[in-house]
């Protein structure tokens, strides 16, 4: 088990994820266009150019449980953005716009952090583990030259995340959680785009 720092571009929001085993977190890149479309919607409020989009229109994230991740400094400027009124949870840094973290539902323990609130010296494979999964694909740009995208959620993405997030289940790691107070509400307000 290790640590992972967590750090917003310019550096306001810092944080930690704690206990991370390659074993119990799944990485995959998502394509979907609501990952798409929350990302260039922060890029057009932002002074930064991209980064969270690869060049097939893929997001990076790792998946693991929110008891695992906190805030130790600029909790204060994490803000939640809903595309849907019942879509993800997309969490951000006001400050820089940095994609932060996306989940499910308050109850759920499943938090995805995004690869560009990372702060991982040296190669990302090495120290998180190389992607697993490449999904959604229906909505890439471009197709990735040696790598098979799944249109949807492969089969092998719900067998690798099954035993952990049961596990988290069944452990509660759902709490606790920087983005949802005790009672299961958001830490502030969501922002919905439609």
């Amino acid at each position: 088990m290790s640590e992972i720092k967590l750090q917003c571009k310019c550096g306001q929001v810092q944080g930690l994820v704690r206990n991370f085993s390659v074993g119990r977190s799944t990485r995959a890149v998502c394509h979907c266009a609501d990952c798409q479309t929350y990302a260039r919607h922060l890029d057009e409020r932002s002074d930064n150019s991209g980064g969270t989009l690869d060049e097939f229109g893929g997001t990076d994230v790792l998946q693991m449980t929110p008891a695992q991740v906190t805030f130790h400094q600029g909790a204060g400027q994490l803000r939640c953005l809903r595309l849907t009124a019942k879509g993800l949870y997309r969490w951000y840094a006001d400050c820089c716009k940095t994609p932060i973290a996306n989940t499910i539902a308050p109850g759920l323990p499943f938090v995805g952090v995004v690869r560009t609130a990372l702060a991982v010296d040296g190669p990302l494979d090495a120290a998180i583990g190389p992607v697993q999964f490449y999904m959604q694909g229906k909505a890439a740009i471009a197709p990735r030259p040696g790598q098979k995208i799944h249109n949807g959620f492969p089969v092998g993405w719900f067998v690798a995340t099954f035993p952990w997030f049961l596990l988290g289940k069944i452990s509660r790691k759902h709490k606790p959680s920087p983005f949802f107070d005790r009672s299961g509400r958001p830490s502030v307000k969501p922002e919905v785009l439609a």
